[in-house]
């Protein structure tokens, strides 16, 4: 089965710890969803990314072939039993013009929020390494984080 990973899972080095056997196939993209970051994690210090349905926008990231002890690992990991993300199912568009129905997980936060400098670089970092559109990506650096509007409050 197929897997969206368009946050933190962007890192290869989380999904290699993850799930050992996931593949990592190729970059892709979601279209008429926006990405959002929304509520607060403990670990991450900040708010957490999600998709939401939208007219106009795209998400990327990448796609992983994996196993369904694989998924159950996710939705450990997700916190599906808890209500904080929740499995969906979307079409990724891949390079190749295909369309591919896959698995991704969005969060039932609601409220937008802003995410950690750390959180931020973690998906940004996958974002460079699976080679993820550069204006995307600039889009990426561009979004404010808690740590920028704590410096701007100060100045």
């Amino acid at each position: 089965m197929y897997y969206f990973a368009y946050g933190s899972n962007l890192s290869l080095a989380q999904m290699t710890e993850r799930c050992p056997h996931a593949r990592a196939i190729a970059s892709a993209r979601v279209s008429n969803y926006e990405l959002k970051i929304t509520g607060h994690s403990q670990r991450w210090h900040g708010g957490v990314a999600t998709i939401t349905p939208t007219g106009d926008s795209e998400v990327w990231g990448v796609v992983y072939e994996l196993d369904e002890h694989c998924l159950q690992l996710l939705d450990v990991f997700e916190g599906v039993q808890e209500k904080r993300y929740a499995r969906q199912q979307v079409t990724c568009h891949m390079a190749d013009g295909a369309s591919v129905p896959v698995i991704t997980y969005a969060n039932t936060f609601g409220e937008a929020t802003l995410w950690s400098e750390q959180y931020k670089n973690t998906i940004i970092d996958g974002a460079e390494h699976f080679a993820l559109p550069d204006q995307y990506i600039e889009i990426l650096r561009s979004a404010m984080t808690v740590e920028s509007q704590n410096l701007q409050s100060v100045v």
